[in-house]
């Protein structure tokens, strides 16, 4: 199954184009609408894709159950509306799961950003599943760090993703899933073909969102997975930037307070 989260954007249209044109077709495509107004959802639709409203505006983790709740196939592919795929994604990455009977898998991706260059994520290989955590916070270079994992590019065995689910949070749920995941003994695998197509910072991606609070509120939750480096990474790169794009000297002082004990390396100051 692909479970397909939108907002009502016109990019849903690519994102559906790119499943259609899948070398390998799934068994159904849920399009969970949580806009607040579903008619220009269900024209961008065709017939066999299943549409499931929300409420309007729940949030992609409870969009994400939504879909996943609705279908019964042993796979599940999450797909972000503003992002697309390759043709051969599902083909290769479920060949993946059966060569390495893994639980979890992810692939590279192709990273849009807004000035219209294209590079390929994440520049080296993840290491186990252990050090995964620090290997995707950690930022060694101004454009992301060495690591990167983003929704669009897993797919998941059904029977993993009901005993783990999404939860509704302001900020990282991708790295709060991935660290659950860990946590529960997932088997992770990692594709290293860029399978998957990733658009920078999209109208109302939950990514931009400046909120230095609840960045540190899930650091709390999961610290103890973390080196130090990665921990002053991520304090400079979205704490102290969110606090000082919204001028909030509590939050500054928080950030400086983190840093003095876990020290950033230079690119994410």
């Amino acid at each position: 199954d692909v479970g397909i989260t939108t907002s009502g954007r016109d990019s849903l249209a690519r994102a559906l184009a790119s499943v259609r044109a899948q070398s390998l077709k799934p068994a159904c495509t849920y399009v969970v609408d949580d806009s607040a107004g579903h008619s220009a959802v269900a024209a961008m639709v065709e017939e066999g894709e299943v549409v499931i409203p929300t409420r309007g505006r729940a949030g992609g983790a409870v969009a994400r159950e939504t879909g996943l709740r609705a279908g019964s196939a042993d796979y599940v592919a999450y797909l972000d509306d503003d992002d697309w795929w390759e043709p051969d994604k599902l083909e290769r990455q479920l060949q993946t799961h059966v060569e390495t009977v893994a639980d979890v898998s992810f692939a590279a991706v192709y990273f849009h950003e807004r000035g219209g260059r294209v590079r390929r994520l994440p520049r080296l290989p993840p290491p186990d599943a252990q050090g995964l955590p620090s290997y995707l916070l950690t930022r060694s270079r101004l454009r992301h760090g060495d690591g990167y994992l983003q929704t669009s590019g897993i797919v998941i065995t059904r029977a993993t993703a009901g005993a783990v689910p999404w939860r509704a949070l302001p900020k990282h749920q991708d790295w709060d899933y991935v660290f659950r995941l860990i946590e529960a003994g997932a088997r992770f695998a990692y594709c290293p073909a860029p399978l998957s197509h990733v658009q920078q910072g999209s109208v109302s991606s939950i990514s931009e969102v400046r909120d230095w609070d609840a960045s540190l509120q899930w650091l709390d939750g999961h610290r103890h997975r973390l080196t130090r480096r990665a921990i002053g990474d991520l304090v400079a790169a979205q704490v102290l930037r969110s606090a000082l794009a919204s001028r909030d000297a509590t939050g500054v002082r928080r950030a400086v307070r983190e840093l003095r004990t876990n020290r950033p390396q230079a690119a994410a100051l």
